[in-house]
């Protein structure tokens, strides 16, 4: 088993800064590609300037991609979680002037409200469509929704 490769310098987060490691994960390769390249035996001088480039960082350290995404992670954590953090306090901010105001029980009524009537029309139609069919007077009663309406297509037989 050959010794452990040490890691790339900079590997710690520091030496290199964030845009440099993003732009490095940006060209990472595909599993496909990576196999091509680590596959390739000939000269590397004969590949082109990229292809080259990526050879000579795969065959050094072939977890390089992995590594540069975990310290783009590592570069970009406090900023994350420090916008987290601001994001969760304005919810909680934007949740207690709710509460504190009952402008949530009152927003919640509305809506149940507004459910509550159109479960009623709806219950309605289905209980006409049904007694229609039942009494033989329509032959079928689909119900189409155009936008927010409903409408009965009425076919007599």
């Amino acid at each position: 088993m050959p010794p452990p490769v040490p890691p790339p310098p900079g590997a710690d987060g520091h030496g290199l800064n964030a845009d440099t490691i993003e732009k490095l994960t940006r060209i990472a390769p595909t599993d496909e590609e990576t196999s091509q390249i680590l596959a390739f035996n000939d000269n590397p001088i004969k590949l082109a300037d990229a292809e080259s480039f990526l050879y000579h960082v795969l065959k050094a350290v072939p977890t390089a991609f992995n590594l540069f995404n975990a310290m783009l992670f590592r570069s970009n954590y406090d900023l994350e979680v420090s916008h987290l953090k601001e994001s969760l306090q304005y919810l909680k901010s934007a949740c207690n002037e709710l509460r504190n105001r009952g402008l949530f029980l009152k927003l919640l009524e509305a809506v149940l409200q507004a459910g509550n009537r159109l479960m009623h029309k709806l219950l309605i139609l289905q209980l006409l469509r049904s007694y229609l069919m039942e009494k033989r007077l329509f032959y079928n009663l689909p119900f189409e929704q155009k936008g927010n309406n409903v409408f009965l297509t009425i076919i007599r037989v």
